[in-house]
């Protein structure tokens, strides 16, 4: 019996020399829907840059384009894999893009091994392998100058470059923005100037609708009467006394005018541009509503592929509120006031006064478009009265703002003062206020006796706050990351507050919690077990989330 053991234990020895050591792939979680900087080799203005391009790929593309850096594959137990195989098993585990089109993206970067790989999902197949491989090269030469930050951003615009042929890098002094398209009539000779305009892919379309307003077109009536009158005075005046053009468009939904069903509103928004033929040496600035889509797009120059990301988060802060308490007239109203605000630098005066009965009428309005929104994008029924209220709430405040007011003194009908008049009689704290929109006041003055009623209406969206010294709303504040938080830090940012109106200044600094590796906060989608814990597991290619898009290995990369 003793001789048995011997013999047994003999053999297990032997057999443990004899077979390959394994260690376990736990590949790094996903930890943020956009960019995973586990090297933390990303500095500051590059992050937030190569995010916008993220942002900017999946609204224009719908796919999903990802970004990992990990200091060495060996931190995962995938010291023998080729960083092919180690991108592609990652791309797996994560899912990355959608499981029906498999158009995902992913660009990982080991620093240590200095390697680098971009790979996609099995829905391209082999086409993007050549575009890649030049997108590749771009970004190891930045790699070889340890130039992550620049290289990555190289390989995002390239890589969305490459699938999508827009280039959706941001504007600014990076020195890697493409040229925009040009072209020239065939007509014209070898000297013609060329002139900008959008680039767009080709689509194809049922027949866009037609300018038939230099201000504000709309198909159908869609867009109370008083609202369009208020908002056509105000883009005239604008373009008069700015000499900035603008011009709206408003329509029920996009695919209404694509033969495909394509509901793209960018993508609609270029081709309303260039049809329109809105460029030039003045071009004038097109805002497309696709009402019941609920989506409102602007496009500035013909150099924009897309929707300014800062201009985008000014609008949506003015018209949300109203849209969601189905007041889209007044969103509308708002978003164009913001844009107006943004080119000019001053807010526009109010044109739009209602009386009571176009406030009442409103409501019927607002629930009319309810339901014709709700054909196609059913809401719960209990929220309709709700809606309705609150449509309502605005129109009956918008009437208590500009109902008709008597002197006090002598009963005489006061006379609301329009903005350039009212300045007059306001400060330069209140001046300042409603330049910067924080603050809009009415002058109510009395034609007998001059008496006059001030009253102040604050925007809340504005951004602005009270400020301690003088007491105006003219208190700007920025917050700036300095060292973004990680799994295994914190981070650090700098806040900083300056009054427009006086000389008060304060700046400190905060920490930024670390980032918990179970905070699913950034909406990406995957199995709720593949986030559950700090790592995934993965052997092969084969392994890949089962909510998420899959990849064979194509793409392209190598050393740097």
């Amino acid at each position: 019996m003793l001789k048995m053991v011997i013999r047994l234990s003999m053999l297990t020895v032997l057999l443990a020399l004899l077979l390959p050591v394994t260690q376990a792939q736990n590949y790094p979680p996903r930890l943020n829907r956009y960019i995973n900087d586990m090297a933390n080799v990303i500095n500051n203005d590059y992050y937030e840059n190569i995010r916008s391009v993220l942002i900017r790929f999946q609204e224009t593309r719908g796919a999903e384009m990802v970004v990992l850096t990990v200091n060495t594959k060996a931190e995962f137990g995938a010291a023998d894999q080729s960083i092919q195989e180690f991108a592609t098993n990652v791309f797996n585990s994560w899912g990355v893009g959608d499981s029906s089109t498999n158009d995902g993206v992913l660009i990982v970067l080991a620093v240590t091994d200095r390697e680098t790989y971009i790979a996609v999902g099995d829905g391209y197949g082999a086409t993007m392998d050549a575009p890649l491989s030049g997108v590749y090269n771009e970004m190891r030469s930045y790699f070889a100058d340890y130039d992550y930050s620049q290289g990555l951003y190289i390989g995002v615009v390239g890589a969305a470059r490459a699938i999508t042929g827009l280039d959706l890098s941001q504007e600014q002094a990076l020195g890697t923005e493409a040229a925009p398209a040009t072209v020239v009539s065939p007509t014209a000779g070898p000297s013609a100037t060329p002139t900008q305009v959008i680039p767009t892919a080709t689509v194809a379309v049922t027949g866009l609708p037609e300018r038939t307003d230099p201000y504000f077109n709309s198909a159908g009536d869609v867009v109370s009467a008083g609202y369009v009158s208020a908002i056509r005075n105000m883009l005239k005046t604008t373009d008069e006394t700015k000499n900035v053009r603008m011009t709206v468009l408003v329509i029920g939904y996009v695919n209404n005018y694509m033969s495909n069903g394509d509901t793209d509103i960018n993508q609609f928004t270029r081709l309303v541009y260039n049809d329109w033929d809105l460029g030039g040496s003045n071009p004038t600035i097109l805002m497309v509503v696709a009402l019941w889509q609920n989506q409102i797009w602007v496009i500035r120059t013909p150099d924009e592929t897309t929707f300014d990301p800062a201009l985008r988060s000014d609008v949506e802060n003015a018209s949300t509120r109203l849209w969601v308490n189905g007041d889209r007239d007044g969103a509308i109203y708002a978003a164009v006031k913001t844009v107006i605000q943004d080119a000019t630098g001053k807010v526009p005066a109010d044109t739009y006064q209602p009386g009571i009965g176009e406030a009442l009428s409103g409501v019927g309005t607002t629930l009319n478009n309810i339901g014709r929104s709700a054909s196609q994008n059913p809401i719960p029924f209990l929220a309709v009265p709700v809606v309705g209220l609150g449509a309502f709430g605005v129109g009956l405040r918008r009437w208590m703002r500009y109902r008709p007011r008597k002197c006090d003194s002598c009963g005489t009908k006061m006379v609301l003062l329009d903005e350039a008049t009212d300045d007059n009689y306001l400060d330069t704290g209140q001046r300042m206020e409603e330049s910067l929109g924080s603050v809009n006041y009415d002058v109510w003055e009395c034609p007998s006796c001059k008496s006059r009623t001030f009253l102040d209406y604050k925007n809340w969206t504005s951004g602005l706050s009270e400020c301690p010294q003088c007491n105006y709303r003219t208190l700007s504040t920025r917050s700036t990351v300095v060292d973004h938080a990680t799994t295994y830090s914190t981070g650090l940012r700098q806040v900083t507050q300056t009054c427009n109106h006086c000389n008060y200044n304060k700046s400190w600094e905060e920490t930024i919690p670390m980032v918990q590796k179970h905070d699913n906060d950034n909406h990406f989608h995957s199995s709720s077990s593949s986030f559950g814990s700090s790592s995934s597991s993965s052997s092969s290619s084969s392994s890949h989330s089962s909510s998420g898009g899959h990849s064979s290995g194509h793409g392209s990369g190598g050393k740097f």
